[in-house]
């Protein structure tokens, strides 16, 4: 979803502008990249973002230092001086990330550095399409401990996009990026 159009769309509302990279060849799609644009203030140089891209079709590999050439003209032309990637490909995926390396890309540093330390260095994802006892038994049974006993103390989950909701949101948000070291975007990015 952070590649297609829409997403640029919504992040234009934001202070980015979306701009569009992609290889073709025979009308065939092989790599395409929504790369997000952020002015830097008082300057006229900007910052690149290619959230969860580029994407590349795996059939055409070749396909993606011709859309990081494309990438690079484009930063030329926009005053670009840096490009953060952070590609929805598993880590155990050495191939793309050994292709990102010879197109120049370098892994970044420790996090809470830089441009963009608020994004995940990992995203998980769970197959909830089981049934709950299924999916409960494949947690690890700390997970599963803690999720019972937060149902004893009368945890609930809702949907509430309330003021007051956000308020309690922001501010649970805050206590957990404190203990756990990580970054979080203003309210008004939430909001």
């Amino acid at each position: 979803v952070l590649q297609c159009w829409e997403w640029g769309e919504l992040k234009s509302r934001t202070g980015w502008e979306p701009l569009h990279f992609c290889v073709r060849r025979d009308d065939r799609l092989l790599a395409t990249a929504l790369v997000l644009k952020r002015p830097l203030p008082h300057t006229r140089r900007s910052l690149f973002y290619c959230p969860r891209g580029p994407l590349v079709d795996p059939t055409a590999p070749e396909a993606l230092g011709e859309l990081v050439a494309c990438i690079r003209r484009g930063a030329r032309e926009h005053g670009g001086i840096a490009l953060k990637t952070d590609p929805a490909v598993p880590a155990s995926e050495q191939s793309f990330a050994a292709a990102l390396r010879q197109c120049g890309f370098a892994a970044p540093r420790a996090a809470g550095h830089g441009f963009g330390a608020t994004q995940p260095r990992s995203v998980m994802k769970v197959d909830i399409s089981r049934d709950e006892d299924d999916l409960l038994a494949s947690f690890h049974s700390k997970w599963r401990y803690n999720l019972r006993l937060a149902a004893r103390k009368g945890v609930t989950v809702t949907t509430d996009v309330s003021p007051a909701a956000m308020d309690v949101f922001y501010d649970v948000l805050q206590v957990t990026a404190e203990r756990d070291g990580f970054r979080v975007r203003a309210r008004s990015y939430f909001q």
